[in-house]
């Protein structure tokens, strides 16, 4: 069998190695029935509590909107946010 060159071979690979669809596992539900899908891209939402950062597998509750537009600026540049709370 003949051995593909570089380009070829990353055709191959992708037509063997496909990831499968993927399907929104990323919906935290909590027992009062509000549900947060994590999936998608960061972005701010208004619940009937306040503001969350919703986005990349992850939620944040922020006391304004000005603040979630922060807190998303401050992630894509790089800033790392960190538990203060952890023990």
């Amino acid at each position: 069998m003949e051995m593909p060159d570089a380009s070829q071979a990353s055709i191959v690979f992708k037509r063997i190695f496909r990831q499968p669809k993927r399907y929104n596992m990323s919906v935290l539900k909590f027992s009062d029935g509000e549900e947060f899908d994590l999936s998608g891209p960061l972005r701010v939402e208004l619940r009937s509590d306040g503001y969350y950062v919703l986005g990349e597998n992850m939620m944040v509750a922020v006391d304004t909107l000005e603040k979630g537009i922060k807190m998303i600026s401050d992630k894509k540049s790089g800033k790392k946010y960190y538990n203060i709370n952890r023990k």
